[in-house]
């Protein structure tokens, strides 16, 4: 409903003055600002315990718990693996990983 439909759809609250406040539009959130969930669970699981992260993960991106859970674990085994690899390297194969 536009306000000029408004003010003729009731004509008793046309006593007087009104005021329009008109503001610029909102910026719209590009994608490239918004922190993907895995970056985010990343972050979360540095802080936090496992179920907290999950937990908290999946309500800020209402996602599936058990999704955000299964996606938390091949994260935090991506990294034990990587570690793994990097803790028997060569010190010299160790610059790969740094």
């Amino acid at each position: 409903m536009s306000i000029i439909d408004r003010l003729e759809s009731y004509p008793k609250e046309q006593k007087g003055e009104f005021v329009i406040i008109l503001t610029s539009p909102l910026k719209l959130i590009e994608y490239t600002d918004v922190l993907p969930m895995d970056e985010s669970l990343k972050l979360m699981l540095k802080e936090l315990p496992l179920n907290q992260s999950v937990k908290l993960i999946s309500a800020i991106f209402n996602k599936n718990k058990k999704d955000v859970y299964n996606q938390a674990l091949r994260l935090k085994n991506d990294w034990i693996n990587y570690y793994k690899t990097w803790r028997h390297a060569s010190p010299f194969a160790r610059r790969r990983f740094t």
